[in-house]
């Protein structure tokens, strides 16, 4: 497998191309009117037949040639009708586009078979939540659409409307019960401690390039909680001893040398990370991490199919080591040739 150069910006792509030939419809409910008066129907996916009702999200949908993943960010242009339509309606909501959302979905033109069972009106079953970040008008009249992949989704109901399709559908997140698995928190922070020598060994090969996407920062784990020292015992204790330590890290030691380690600096995602829980943020890890693969279209599918966090981490790592390696034998040339 092929490696991406880290930090390289993503060209954009040209869309607007028509969809394809719809798949007949595994069961339809009655007709629905739109808010335009249109006629249109759901087409109801077999997977939502059964089981609790789900909390659903609606989302106009643009197919587009490659499989977005969650943290991956992408541009567009925009030029056919009914997806001008699309992203003008978003800005009439969002002043500037950001935080507008849709579906990107794989088109089914470019799909394996396999990720076209269970199809939802013809589309995959699993798509991706983006969340606009700008929308540039230009003076041609097209649009420029900057964005990111916010959360997978599994549709559940597909709406023909005029001018775009909207569908229906729940979060598609991983399993939960991975997070009482010990074994992902050893797996990603192997993953990040393999993606920080990466980095380090790019900008000493390319210095000023090589930075790690943001979103791996944003996402990686937090840093380890110092353990417990004697000292911290007698603190708590209330034992004169803590005094004396104290006045010995104030004033320095008989040697007048001083102790006090400097405060670590603020971490700028720590409120993130808090917010979005353990298990979330380490599924967005997975995916952050990933972005340093260069995948062809059935193996990015198959990693936006998988709900297990640890098998994720794992598949990166055995992708990314033999180019750590690649890059420490290279680093090791330039060093011995200085």
């Amino acid at each position: 497998m092929r490696h991406a150069a880290i930090g390289s910006a993503p060209a954009p792509l040209h869309a607007g191309r028509r969809l394809g030939s719809s798949a007949p419809a595994a069961a339809v409910a009655r007709p629905h009117r739109t808010r335009a008066g249109a006629r249109c129907r759901w087409r109801l996916a077999p997977s939502a037949l059964g089981g609790a009702e789900p909390s659903l999200v609606t989302l106009p949908v643009f197919p587009l040639p490659n499989v977005l993943h969650p943290t991956q960010q992408g541009v567009i242009s925009v030029f056919e009708p009914r997806y001008l339509a699309l992203f003008r309606a978003v800005l009439e909501e969002h002043p500037g586009g950001r935080g507008g959302r849709f579906l990107h979905v794989l088109s089914p033109a470019a799909a394996p078979p396999a990720l076209l069972d269970n199809a939802v009106g013809g589309l995959p079953r699993i798509g991706c939540c983006a969340e606009v970040e700008a929308i540039e008008e230009r003076p041609d009249g097209t649009l420029l659409v900057q964005y990111a992949g916010a959360r997978r989704v599994q549709l559940l109901l597909s709406q023909q409307e005029e001018p775009f399709t909207r569908v229906a559908a729940e979060w598609y997140d991983d399993d939960p019960a991975g997070e009482l698995d010990p074994t992902v928190d050893v797996l990603e922070r192997e993953t990040a401690k393999l993606l920080l020598q990466i980095e380090r060994l790019l900008l000493l090969l390319s210095p000023g390039e090589g930075a790690l996407p943001e979103a791996v920062r944003r996402y990686s784990p937090p840093a380890a909680v110092a353990k417990k020292t004697s000292y911290d015992a007698l603190k708590a204790a209330g034992h004169r001893a803590a005094g004396h330590i104290d006045m010995w890290r104030r004033h320095g030691s008989v040697y007048k040398t001083q102790s006090q380690a400097p405060a670590a600096a603020s971490d700028p995602y720590e409120a993130i990370r808090e917010a979005l829980g353990k298990a979330r943020r380490q599924e967005l890890f997975s995916f952050a991490a990933a972005q340093l693969l260069v995948m062809g279209t059935p193996e990015r599918a198959a990693l936006m199919l998988n709900q297990d966090t640890g098998t994720r981490l794992n598949f990166v790592i055995a992708a990314l080591r033999p180019y750590f390696l690649e890059l420490q034998a290279k680093a090791s040339l330039k060093r011995g040739l200085e």
